[in-house]
């Protein structure tokens, strides 16, 4: 983008109505929860999965395996 276009690119978003930029900040806090969620799901079950192996590995028959008990 030149420097000409970015100049008015700002000017136009500071000459803005404070409601549409209110209108966009909101939507862009939606797209970011929505990208989180969409995420979520799998890191949630990676966490899940790492806690159940932490929780069977301290179990006495599994540390009687490793001769640790």
């Amino acid at each position: 983008m030149s420097e000409g276009k970015a100049t008015h690119a700002l000017q136009a978003l500071h000459s803005m109505p404070a409601d549409i930029k209110y209108t966009f900040d909101t939507v862009g806090v939606g797209i970011t929860i929505g990208a989180v969620f969409d995420y979520l799901p799998e890191a949630t079950a990676l966490l899940t999965f790492l806690w159940l192996l932490i929780r069977i590995y301290e179990t006495n028959t599994v540390q009687k395996l490793f001769g640790k008990s």
